[in-house]
């Protein structure tokens, strides 16, 4: 490691410092013997932690569904050999009694965050709320065999709720045990540009239009040789190759250092961890962040405290004071009320729908269904905005323009976005389908289109074109699907967490539309609390 590697450090954080001179490339062996997890305390009935999982799951998925279908059998199944095999028994069994302890003391819990959605071992727990097969979700985007890398695991608490829940768990497994950990801030794309650009004397204008050329998770590597608007505008000044040379060497590399705001480390090996004593937090902080954790063999657990939730949860005690059987998460996904309400644009108050842009969005679109409540949370960004993806979504959807597949195999995939590559599960099952992907290698395929890294991206495009050779697809029409997916898999986004997030929006949507008076005195009643603890 050379001394100058980290030379954009800030220097104030104490002893924090110490922690940003850890070589991200050092070698570590990821601890597969033996998972740095403390032991679930299961019923003596139980042999082992799995066969207490195994027994959960499936009299959870029983309580919830009744009697399940083959398919959801088969699917806990496979995930539950996977967990079995990766020896992550416990830490679902932790993270479940968690979940369970919060809503016994009646507080709600989030449906979910990220891709833990996906799995059906974490709605059969009740650690997530969504159905991953009803709403065609993958456990491969959440986990797969081929890591070696620890499951993400995301929780919303109320607010209020917050610092209980992790005292709960530091009287559970010991202090020493639970600790908060270390964020490193990376230099992104955009980052990149900006620093170096002033360094070399460059406007600021100019430095913003080039950023404006792509994602500011870009890689930069990649643009420089691929990104035909760039290499027209590099060459015809070569001083830019000067910046984007130097740029993408100091891309990703650490800029500052500070307190994750979720992630909590949850252990058995006290000793095993650097703590930061001293630091301007006042509290005990892990000094590795959740990179090198992960290959050291620890598991952290993010854990956020979520407004809204605490104004559904004040509003549902409201509303049970007339209907006591009340139950958010059993209101109808296709009531007019709701959907009325959102194609009007009157979504003051409704999680994520508030913002002018959103707003105008949303009324174009007139949501119908509730998958279109996921669609519109996904394409309402920056990248899909700027390639012109809500628009051709919304013609596609109100018959003004026609939808064509490049082939057969993509009518199924994308047949719920009308043929609009919208989400990163979407590109997953394309590569399975044609390319012949294993779930493992689709997976990598997914996290490979935000890098772009050029080596990488040949090799799968060769894997992709010798799949769909297989399938009996030409390779003209294979080749033209691959770079589709390169252009656009890069704007997709996550479906797992627009359709858990998506459902905190239809419910305060829902909240709003049939029980107006009850929001609305939960609404002021909370923004009051909080004002007050200001």
């Amino acid at each position: 490691m050379t001394k100058d590697k980290f030379w954009f450090l800030n220097e104030h954080f104490d002893d924090f410092t110490f922690a940003s001179l850890i070589d991200e490339k050092c070698h570590f062996k990821p601890n597969k013997a033996a998972p740095h997890i403390p032991k679930f305390k299961f019923p003596s009935k139980y042999k082992t932690s799995y066969e207490c999982l195994k027994d959960y799951c499936f009299l959870g998925l029983k309580k919830k569904l009744g009697n399940f279908s083959k398919e959801y059998e088969n699917r806990l199944k496979y995930e539950l050999k996977i967990i079995k095999k990766k020896k992550l028994s416990d830490w679902f069994l932790i993270i479940s009694d968690l979940v369970n302890h919060s809503e016994k003391k009646g507080h709600l819990i989030g449906p979910g965050r990220g891709s833990s959605s996906g799995s059906l071992i974490c709605f059969s727990l009740g650690i997530t709320k969504v159905d991953p097969i009803k709403h065609t979700l993958l456990f491969e985007r959440f986990y797969n065999y081929k890591y070696e890398i620890m499951p993400d695991i995301y929780l919303d608490f109320p607010a209020g709720f917050y610092n209980k829940a992790i005292d709960y768990l530091k009287k559970k497994y010991g202090s020493k045990n639970v600790t908060k950990t270390i964020s490193f801030g990376r230099i992104n794309a955009e980052i990149a540009i900006l620093k170096t650009g002033y360094t070399l004397g460059l406007s600021y204008d100019k430095l913003n239009k080039i950023n404006r050329m792509f994602n500011r998770d870009a890689n930069l590597r990649w643009e420089m040789e691929n990104n035909k608007k760039l290499k027209k505008v590099i060459a015809k000044k070569p001083s830019l190759k000067t910046l984007f040379s130097i740029a993408s060497q100091i891309q990703n590399g650490i800029h500052s250092t500070g307190r994750h705001a979720a992630k909590i480390l949850i252990h058995n090996t006290p000793n095993l961890i650097p703590i930061s004593i001293k630091n301007r937090f006042k509290e005990p902080i892990c000094l590795y962040d959740k990179k090198t954790l992960n290959k050291l063999g620890f598991f952290t657990i993010d854990i956020l405290g979520f407004g809204t939730l605490d104004i559904i949860n004040k509003t549902v005690k409201l509303i049970r004071t007339k209907e006591k059987n009340f139950d958010i998460y059993k209101i109808p996904l296709d009531d007019n009320k709701t959907f009325k309400l959102l194609s009007l644009g009157n979504t003051n108050g409704v999680f994520q729908f508030e913002s002018a842009g959103m707003r105008e969005l949303i009324k174009k679109l007139k949501p119908s269904k509730f998958s279109d409540i996921s669609v519109l949370l996904a394409l309402y960004r920056p990248g899909p905005i700027q390639s012109g993806m809500p628009d051709e979504f919304i013609e596609r959807k109100h018959g003004k323009k026609k939808i064509v597949y490049d082939h057969p195999l993509l009518r199924p995939i994308l047949e719920e976005t009308y043929g609009v590559l919208v989400y990163q599960e979407q590109v997953m099952k394309i590569a399975k389908a044609m390319g012949d992907f294993s779930p493992g290698d689709a997976d990598y395929l997914r996290k490979a289109l935000g890098k772009k890294t050029p080596e990488v991206m040949d090799k799968f495009k060769r894997q992709f074109l010798e799949g769909a050779k297989k399938k009996k697809v030409p390779v003209k029409i294979a080749t033209i699907i691959f770079d589709q997916i390169v252009q656009f898999g890069a704007y997709s986004f996550n479906k797992s967490h627009v359709v858990a997030y998506g459902l905190i929006s239809y419910q305060t949507a829902y909240l709003k539309a049939n029980y107006p008076k009850e929001f609305t005195q939960a609404t002021k009643f909370v923004k009051k609390i909080n004002n007050k603890g200001m």
